[in-house]
């Protein structure tokens, strides 16, 4: 997308790159999610030498897929802090499964190790804020507070009373968007 899409796909009205790109990198045994984290990552590299950047205070937000990004970033770079996600805390089986996503979205052979919750509990003990649309059609509510549920249950186990410091959700009333409206102070505060 942006100034990612490739010159064939310029000119299509498709205006993103993303199937093009996954499809090529699948080929050759990686994958274009692999290669947005690594991205984010050698980002926090890079940033992490500006003078005027406390390395310490390093947060991670995303939206629909770049909330995957984000999630799959946070849960392996420990130098994030604090991560929002928005619209896309869910389960592979209740959003990946039932609608077509684009494929830079599948991770091959992910559920045989694990289910996106998971994933995403591997963020704990650090600061998370999930939040989600109840009229999202393409990460249903249901599915999402059930991995809400389900990553709020291991803050609960590593943090006991202290969860509420560390991880929050906002099921809003809107669909596949941002609705920011306790996610933005959330994070500035897990960052201050």
């Amino acid at each position: 997308m942006g100034s990612r899409l490739l010159a064939r796909d310029r000119k299509s009205s498709k205006g993103k790159s993303c199937e093009t790109m996954a499809s090529i990198l699948l080929m050759t045994g990686r994958t274009l999610t692999g290669l947005r984290v690594e991205e984010a990552i050698r980002t926090m590299d890079l940033i992490s030498g500006f003078e005027d950047v406390e390395p310490d205070r390093i947060g991670a937000i995303g939206f629909s897929g770049g909330e995957l990004i984000a999630g799959y970033t946070s849960a392996i770079e420990l130098r994030v802090k604090a991560t929002v996600l928005c619209s896309c805390g869910n389960t592979y089986e209740g959003s990946i499964f039932p609608i077509q996503h684009c494929v830079d979205n599948y991770l091959p052979g992910i559920l045989n190790h694990a289910e996106l919750p998971q994933i995403l509990s591997l963020i704990a003990p650090r600061a998370l804020f999930i939040e989600s649309g109840k009229n999202d059609l393409i990460f249903p509510v249901q599915s999402a507070t059930e991995a809400i549920l389900s990553v709020a249950g291991e803050y609960d186990r590593l943090l006991g009373n202290r969860k509420a410091e560390r991880f929050s959700f906002h099921l809003h009333d809107g669909a596949h968007e941002v609705d920011g409206r306790f996610a933005f102070d959330w994070m500035k505060e897990r960052l201050m």
